[in-house]
């Protein structure tokens, strides 16, 4: 038995197997149009201010991303615009070895970008994300139950799942590409032994997953072995070897495809900006000793965890609905071939659910005990780079999205064509809106306006960097973002709050700790410093922090010229300083 028997059934009547459930088929672009609502509502009100907001929140990551994709076009259409993968104007004065691009989706945006500009680009490929998702498990539900109706409604639960919504509420959009793990399922089990090219364009597809985003590619890997392993133990003897060569072959070809990008991500981390990654090697004690490193239980079941304390959707949140259609297929198929057939599925969902509790099961704030992510960590290699275990939810969400098309097949069984239509709505908009009870929806939206203050920036004579106070982890990726106008030199970067050279002019600060630099006020040593390694313009941020409020009024009353202001900003410029004296 070869992939592509494995797991794929129907329900027939009286909950036998039978090839293929007879039913009204949608036409394919009625399947997308109805995703694409969907994601319209699923990121409300993202479509009111498509062109001036951006789906995340201020102080999260879309702004990096926003900035690495603007990077990527100028890299590609500018001239003189740079190496992607080196960014000179970040982290002034040594320049920035970029790791994280998120390369696949950067070279996606970049002919968007060029037509719609980077704001519309960046919410046209969350939203299409989000499509993608709904559409590639709609494909691999069909494959598995062959029912057009029930397959909608598991491609609706997985692009509304909180694992899957949760990274663009963060402005994520390498967390957003969670579809492609239900596309390569696809590929994979829809492997013909007469296709002999099949296994180069499964591996191809492995690798582009995992350029896209590494630990989902790691996720396909480590579904490929549990398909393979039950493949060999199911399967005919003649069919054992072809299905080890398969398998060796599709790893070979994606390792080849990521090879040559993990050697150049390797390279940056030495990188000064990046020595924060070096601690990995501490992981394991620390995933011992908080419970942030691990999920509980209730974090499955309870609604009291749907949100995280900063607002987000508990990204483990499965939800009653799809799970409660999940048993309903496994109670109606018991005594058939339905059961033997689901097995990859239902082990899928429970292995990825083990793993997303983390190291070590907290039990009323308490550590109980150590559960096999502690093992893996300690004797799989690399696996102790997976910084949230939570992450590995997402493949649950998938295999149980899939059975619960076919709890939902088995349920609907010989009912009256409307009843059935009305109760596969139903289920549709049950899960959806227990997904939704469990995000912080509507959508939170960014105004992604840059303030005109650095436009005037932008056209001021002669060189200098721009230096944004206060520095938090909060806003640091902002500031990369306004350098999308200004085109000017940052001390900024993706890991550290500043430059070696501008923490050691500005460091200690009073109250300073490793996620904010508190700068009340700047003696003239430090400004004539910050002048000498070249920064000229000094923004203050007014009321982004209180702790630093004092700075721009003490820089105003020593007489340091503004060059421009606005309600929010004061734009300080320290070559007219030096002039000056």
């Amino acid at each position: 038995m070869g992939f592509d028997r494995l797991g794929r059934f129907a329900m027939g009547k009286n909950g036998e197997q039978s090839e293929v459930v007879s039913v009204s088929l949608p036409r394919e672009g009625l399947v997308v149009l109805g995703y694409v609502l969907l994601a319209l509502v699923l990121t409300w009100p993202l479509a009111a201010s498509f062109g001036s907001h951006v789906i995340g929140s201020s102080g999260v990551d879309v702004w990096d991303h926003l900035w690495t994709m603007d990077g990527m076009r100028q890299a590609l259409l500018v001239e003189g615009g740079g190496c992607p993968f080196v960014r000179e104007l970040a982290y002034f004065p040594q320049g920035l070895f970029l790791f994280p691009v998120n390369l696949v989706n950067e070279l996606i945006s970049v002919p968007f970008q060029a037509t719609l500009g980077l704001i519309r680009a960046f919410n046209l490929l969350s939203i299409w994300q989000l499509v993608f998702a709904a559409w590639a498990a709609y494909q691999l539900a069909l494959l598995v139950v062959r029912d057009r109706r029930c397959a909608f409604i598991a491609g609706m639960a997985f692009a509304s799942a909180p694992a899957v919504m949760s990274p663009l509420h963060n402005g994520t959009t390498a967390g957003g590409n969670a579809g492609w793990i239900a596309f390569y399922l696809w590929i994979l089990l829809r492997q013909h032994g007469s296709l002999k090219w099949y296994p180069i364009v499964a591996g191809a597809v492995l690798g582009l997953v995992t350029l896209m985003c590494w630990y989902y590619g790691a996720f396909c890997f480590m579904a490929t072995l549990l398909f393979v392993g039950l493949s060999l133990v199911r399967g005919e003897r003649g069919e054992r070897g072809r299905m080890l060569g398969f398998a060796g072959l599709l790893l070979v070809v994606a390792t080849v495809a990521v090879v040559p990008l993990g050697l150049l991500i390797r390279s940056t981390l030495e990188h000064p900006d990046a020595q924060n990654l070096g601690g990995k090697a501490t992981f394991v004690s620390q995933a011992c000793e908080h419970e942030f490193y691990a999920s509980t239980l209730r974090g499955f079941f309870d609604m009291g965890l749907k949100r995280m304390s900063d607002g987000y959707a508990h990204p483990s949140y499965l939800g009653f609905g799809l799970l409660l259609l999940a048993v309903v297929g496994l109670v109606r198929g018991w005594r058939t071939e339905w059961v033997s057939r689901s097995l990859c599925w239902w082990l899928l969902a429970a292995v990825f659910a083990l793993l997303s509790l983390g190291p070590v099961l907290w039990v009323d704030g308490e550590p109980l005990l150590k559960l096999p992510y502690y093992l893996a960590m300690k004797w799989v290699p690399l696996f102790h780079y997976f910084e949230f275990p939570f992450r590995f939810i997402v493949v649950t969400s998938l295999a149980l999205s899939v059975l619960a098309a076919v709890g939902l097949s088995a349920f609907l069984g010989d009912r009256p064509s409307r009843l059935r239509l009305f109760l596969v709505a139903f289920a549709g908009v049950l899960v959806v809106a227990e997904h939704l009870a469990a995000l912080s929806w509507p959508m939170p939206v960014a105004d992604a306006r840059i303030p005109g203050i650095y436009h005037d920036i932008a056209g001021q004579p002669g060189e200098g960097a721009v230096l944004d106070l206060p520095l938090s982890v909060g806003t640091t990726g902002q500031y990369l973002y306004f350098q999308t106008v200004h085109r000017r030199p940052v001390p900024v970067g993706i890991n550290r709050l500043g430059s070696e050279e501008v923490e050691q002019i500005l460091s200690p600060a009073e109250g300073s700790d490793a996620w904010h630099w508190v700068v009340r006020d700047l003696c003239e040593e430090q400004l004539v410093a910050l002048h000498e390694i070249g920064v000229r313009f000094l923004v203050w941020h007014r009321g982004l922090d209180e702790r630093g409020d004092a700075l721009g009024r003490a820089l105003e009353a020593r007489g340091v010229p503004v060059l421009s202001r606005d309600q929010n900003c004061i734009v300080f410029d320290l070559a007219k300083a030096r002039a000056d004296v």
